[in-house]
């Protein structure tokens, strides 16, 4: 899934997020996407197909606290490292 016009390297990441974002979620990547509970009471766990892209990353930073990827470890780092760079830009 592109997000925007943006397109990307195509990876499955697994997102948790908040049980009451779970509209969102199935706005942006449509019904047919397996939601199931997570272990944290609360929050559910999807596993999706997505283009890295800029815009993917904040689509993510712009639901907050409400969802954290969980994996692969390499989107992960990927977004600490973003979220790292934003810290440093307005420190």
């Amino acid at each position: 899934m592109s997000f925007g016009m943006f397109g990307g390297e195509k990876k499955r990441v697994k997102l948790a997020f908040k049980d009451e974002l779970v509209g969102i979620f199935i706005d942006r990547f449509g019904r047919d996407i397996m939601i199931h509970p997570s272990r944290e009471a609360g929050w559910s766990e999807t596993n999706v197909d997505v283009a890295l892209s800029d815009q993917f990353f904040g689509w993510v930073f712009g639901l907050g606290t409400g969802v954290k990827i969980m994996s692969p470890v390499d989107v992960v780092d990927r977004f600490k490292d973003e979220i790292k760079a934003m810290g440093e830009l307005y420190s």
